[in-house]
């Protein structure tokens, strides 16, 4: 198809327009001033300052709870909303809901990218169980022999508030002694809390060799983790693990109130409880593969050709005709495209 005329200029000025919208902001409701240029930036480009949540009767069919409203921070004028980007569903699960489908796209995507060679699979690792010496956990266990005793609890020093609030440092020095028994190793690792409030782990792990469990085992115990310890291989090109871990991702963000969490205060020497647990709740290394970044990255990529062609199709006005060529008269409508040539002539 062959455009002429201003239908083809008054299409490519949409474009522009609709990439610097996308770019900056979303057009939906406000009055869709966002996609008016700038006057008060030399660029035209629009620079979004969040004024607070938008408690007025909203126009537009954005997808979240607690929708913020935006004006231009040029003072221009210009107003619109975002999403608010939340990942707790229980404030906005639209928002939570989008942001597990990102965590389980970096999850699954580093799974895919280390099929062709190696073994991967889920580990779990626990936190140590709390009270005096237990019977142990043992791995491939006959259930007929007996289980050695396990001092585990001693790791529980200061309750589980504080071994909670030295889970991350714990899994520093794991991942250092696992990266020594296996190099190269690669990891995503997210967290999730049990019913009594201490925090485990769910790693996706891929070594060049295969994992012995038994020493994993040693080296969680030797880093302050549980005797408890689980490791289910996975097959080339099975991701179910990445679904998993994603799930319990904006779980642990919800439940953060209900996890133990003491820290320090070192002005006063005082052990203080925290409200809100300030865990991280997944992360990655850096040769895992795709990250948040790039995956934020594409959507928005994604997004500015959804709106360019939105900004074309509104470009073609009723208004504008069709002249077919005489070789296309005469040929049925399904050979038109192998017949001649057809414009758009305002």
């Amino acid at each position: 198809m062959t455009s002429v005329g201003h239908g083809a200029d008054r299409g490519r000025q949409a474009v522009r327009e609709r990439s610097r919208e996308v770019r900056h902001g979303t057009s939906q409701g406000q009055g869709r001033t966002w996609e008016e240029p700038c006057w008060a930036s030399e660029s035209g480009a629009h620079r979004g300052r969040v004024a607070g949540y938008c408690r007025t009767v909203r126009d537009d069919d954005l997808a979240c709870r607690r929708v913020l409203s935006v004006v231009c921070a040029n003072e221009c004028g210009a107003r619109t909303v975002w999403p608010c980007k939340s990942h707790r569903a229980s404030v906005c699960e639209p928002c939570s809901a989008r942001y597990r489908l990102r965590v389980r796209r970096v999850a699954s995507e580093g799974m895919l990218g280390h099929s062709r060679s190696g073994h991967q699979g889920m580990l779990t690792v626990t936190a140590p169980t709390e009270g005096t010496e237990h019977s142990g956990w043992v791995v491939a266990w006959d259930r007929r022999s007996l289980r050695p005793t396990c001092g585990c609890g001693s790791s529980m020093v200061g309750g589980l508030g504080s071994w909670n609030a030295s889970a991350g440092k714990r899994w520093n020095v794991l991942r250092g002694a696992l990266r020594r028994l296996y190099p190269g190793c690669e990891f995503f690792r997210a967290v999730e809390p049990q019913e009594r409030g201490a925090l485990h782990l769910h790693v996706i792990i891929w070594t060049p060799i295969p994992l012995v469990l038994k020493d994993v085992q040693a080296l969680a115990l030797a880093a302050g983790f549980g005797c408890v310890i689980h490791y289910r291989e996975a097959l080339a090109g099975d991701t179910g693990a990445a679904a998993y871990v994603s799930k319990y991702v904006t779980k642990a963000t919800d439940q953060r109130g209900e996890v133990p969490w003491d820290v320090l205060d070192r002005e006063s020497g005082e052990v203080e409880a925290v409200k809100d647990a300030r865990y991280r709740t997944w992360s990655s290394s850096r040769e895992w593969g795709m990250t948040m970044k790039v995956v934020e990255a594409g959507i928005r990529a994604a997004a500015q050709v959804r709106a360019a062609a939105a900004a074309v199709r509104e470009s073609l006005t009723p208004a504008t005709g069709f002249a077919v060529s005489p070789a296309c008269r005469s040929v049925p409508p399904g050979e038109w495209s192998l017949a001649g040539t057809v414009s758009a002539v305002p």
